[in-house]
């Protein structure tokens, strides 16, 4: 017999359970995510798996016996308990709320896919993936909607026959369903590893990770190049199914996509850009409310104004919570750098820890990693995240310090002081770690910790950083100025320069295993280089002048080679550039005179001065009888339009190239010849015959020149066709229309 309380009126119940009965039945706007980014059948098996404990919590907090003090304080105490249960069910619920519901096209879905990755050997190897391969058998593949399983509506069905019973003066019932029973299977939709979720991700046949095994969204711009469409697409939906608003950036989208999946965690990773986002929101929101209540307020007297001014107050730094923001993204701003290579140093330890057999080796390695991952992004990003949340900045403490920082952020508490080991990261730091190998065992100074605590610790420390990183990223790209059509340092809400740089070379087709740029000379190692790649690839030494403009030499390596292919100084891209951007704005692909300047100089490195001059005149050339032989028979007003344009762009390439050199006569004979062509050219009406341009004087001396100096190589030492060619690099150039959408062309 259910027993009644004592002393405790109807409203009394009622307001103890007007929370609980209050709670949103809905999820927060997450609950719309497409849900379609990949994750690995461990990580869906470790979740579900916690679920069945959850849900018997739920069970236990509104059980009779759970209620058997009838106080104000323990019936609040019970409610509190089964208001916790429900809690951390939604909590998991949200965690798996981006992933696997994927209604993506697949790789096969693109006819370009197949040329455009056939020849594609990266580190990781070839996927063998069918088109519709990652969701399974259409008829028997499983896919997880876990927001509308019904699992929480049940879970709260259990909690309003247990509100009903309180309100009604009575214990709830007991349960009777076998909530656990509802958890779902994993999917079989899931992929079996990282690489495999990588691919799947962005619509790919091949892994995306670098010569390092890093994912690399330069890998995924140069799959996509001839179809950013494509891609665009699986963004857009990846941004919806983490709640978050797209960017005029596209590399920030692949970016965080990419980090998210590639995470040790990826449930993890996903929870930190959530928590980081939703603490940069309300900080923003609390900025703006202050600032405006400082507008509104009511203004202080004079006397009282310069009273407090001549006191020093604080009012001048502005109140803290307005300020937090600004600090917070100034602070990691000036981080970058040293963030930057804190990376790579990680990397490089963590290709140790993969590939050494030496156990002793693998240890110390892992240890180290943990340790710069601790003292480096982890305590710059945790800190960053506290000081969002409690509404004031400081620097970050030292590393013995940030446990107890951490310790006021329930968060962060959670998810990072279990995984500060202070004994592992003191004796890394000062030489006292060590590794018993008969016991598998880290010893320092009497303690003894795991390898898998470790292991565990730090694979979770990379989680949370890639999580941190993803969501910064995005909040600088929403900041972003759009219509900032052409890259240039210090863009603001731009990537870190180098970032975009190495985007730069996948955009035009390269193949980046390494490249470093802290230095005066840029060194890009890339896995081939074929005849058709040279002035993409110079194109993209253009862009990366203007943004790493402390380089003063840039350099292709074949992987594995100690030599140079290509390589240009500064101030022949800087004579480029301004060509290139004359074929930015009136062709629709660029004419391969559009990289004279950089090409003689390349040219230079590898044959005689007088032999580079010429080949290099010899090549402008080329590109304007390119332009005046791929006319059709009758030339119409567009043609002649088009075919003064491509003369004007040879003859600018020719003057910008003559000005950094002073031996040029070669190109100061076809720029006078051309410059006679173009006046010729003038005169000519519409319906005029190609047949009659063919007899003009200067067109005949420019077709003796290039039959008397050529033919010559587009660069020295680079003769490979490669086996797919693609269609642009045959294509003349035709007069760019300008399209009113310019928003996705932003990088």
């Amino acid at each position: 017999m259910n027993q009644r309380p004592v002393g405790l009126p109807a409203d009394a119940r009622h307001r103890l359970t007007a929370d609980l009965r209050a709670r949103s039945l809905a999820f927060p706007e997450i609950a719309d995510s497409t849900r379609s980014v990949p994750l690995i059948r461990e990580s869906w098996a470790a979740r579900l798996a916690a679920l069945p404990a959850m849900l018997k919590r739920v069970e236990t907090a509104a059980s009779p016996d759970s209620y058997e003090t009838w106080t104000y304080l323990g019936l609040k105490t019970s409610l509190a308990r089964l208001e916790a249960a429900r809690r951390d069910i939604v909590a998991m619920l949200i965690a798996l709320a981006p992933f696997d519901l994927r209604d993506l096209p697949g790789p096969g879905d693109r006819e370009s896919v197949d040329r455009n990755q056939s020849a594609v050997d990266q580190p990781a190897g070839s996927l063998t993936l069918a088109p519709d391969s990652s969701e399974g058998d259409s008829a028997t593949a499983t896919k997880a909607d876990i927001l509308r399983s019904g699992l929480l509506a049940a879970v709260d069905r259990v909690i309003d026959a247990a509100l009903d019973a309180i309100e009604a003066g009575n214990k709830p019932p007991c349960v009777t369903v076998d909530l656990a029973a509802l958890v779902p299977p994993v999917p079989t939709i899931a992929v079996p590893d990282r690489g495999t979720a990588l691919a799947v991700a962005f619509g790919m046949r091949t892994v995306p990770v670098d010569g390092d095994g890093t994912f690399s969204a330069s890998r995924v711009l140069e799959a996509h190049k001839y179809a950013n469409s494509f891609l665009l697409a699986y963004l857009l939906t990846h941004m919806q199914a983490f709640g978050l608003a797209p960017t005029d950036d596209m590399l920030a989208m692949i970016l965080v996509t990419g980090w998210i999946v590639q995470a040790p965690d990826a449930v993890l990773a996903w929870q930190t850009l959530r928590s980081t986002v939703l603490r940069l929101e309300n900080a923003e929101r609390v900025a703006g409310a202050v600032t405006e209540h400082d507008s509104t307020s009511s203004e202080e007297s004079d006397a009282e104004t310069h009273a407090v001014a001549s006191e020093g107050s604080d009012a001048a730094s502005g109140d803290p919570r307005r300020d937090v923001l600004s600090a917070v993204l100034a602070h990691l701003a000036d981080r970058e750098e040293a963030l930057r290579q804190s990376r790579r140093i990680i990397q490089s330890s963590t290709r140790v820890l993969r590939s050494t057999t030496d156990t002793e080796l693998a240890a110390h390695a892992l240890a180290d990693v943990y340790r710069r991952l601790v003292e480096g992004p982890v305590r710059q990003y945790g800190w960053a995240m506290r000081c969002l949340a409690a509404g004031s900045w400081s620097p970050p403490p030292m590393v013995g310090s940030l446990k107890d920082g951490f310790a006021t952020d329930r968060w962060l508490s959670a998810a990072l002081i279990p995984k500060l080991l202070p004994e592992v990261r003191n004796g890394q730091a000062h030489e006292a770690l060590e590794w018993d190998g008969l016991r598998g065992i880290f010893v320092v100074e009497g303690v003894e910790v795991t390898f898998e605590r470790v292991n565990i610790a730090t694979t979770d420390c990379m989680s949370f950083t890639l999580g941190c990183e993803a969501a910064f990223v995005h909040w600088r790209a929403l900041a972003a100025v759009p219509g900032a059509m052409f890259p240039a340092a210090g863009q603001p809400g731009r990537m870190a320069e180098w970032r975009r740089v190495e985007a730069m070379f996948g955009t035009n087709g390269l193949l980046i295993d390494t490249f470093t740029f802290n230095a005066l000379r840029l060194e890009a190692r890339i896995e081939r280089l074929d005849i058709e790649d040279i002035n993409p690839a110079l194109q993209a030494l253009v862009h990366a002048r203007q943004l790493l403009v402390h380089v003063k030499s840039f350099a292709y390596l074949i992987s594995g080679s100690s030599e140079a292919v290509i390589e240009v100084d500064a101030s022949a891209l800087d004579a480029t550039h301004p060509v290139w951007l004359h074929a930015r704005e009136h062709f629709d692909s660029m004419p391969l005179s559009t990289f004279l300047p950089a090409n003689l100089n390349a040219r230079l490195r590898h044959e005689p001065e007088d032999t580079a001059i010429q080949a290099v005149a010899w090549i402008a050339a080329d590109c304007a009888l390119g332009a005046i032989d791929g006319l059709p028979p009758i030339w119409q007003a567009e043609h002649l339009l088009l075919v003064r344009l491509r003369l004007e762009h040879t003859c600018l390439a020719l003057r910008h190239t003559i000005s950094i050199h002073q031996r040029r006569r070669p190109l100061e004979i076809v720029l006078s010849i051309l410059d006679h062509v173009r006046d010729d050219l003038a005169m000519l009406l519409p319906f005029t015959r190609a047949a009659l341009v063919d007899e003009l004087p200067a067109l005949i001396s420019l077709r003796g020149l290039w039959t008397a100096w050529g033919p010559v190589s587009r660069m020295p030492g680079i003769d490979s066709v490669r086996e797919d060619p693609s269609s642009a690099y045959h294509r003349n150039p035709k007069r760019r229309t300008i399209s009113p959408h310019n928003r996705w062309i932003n990088m």
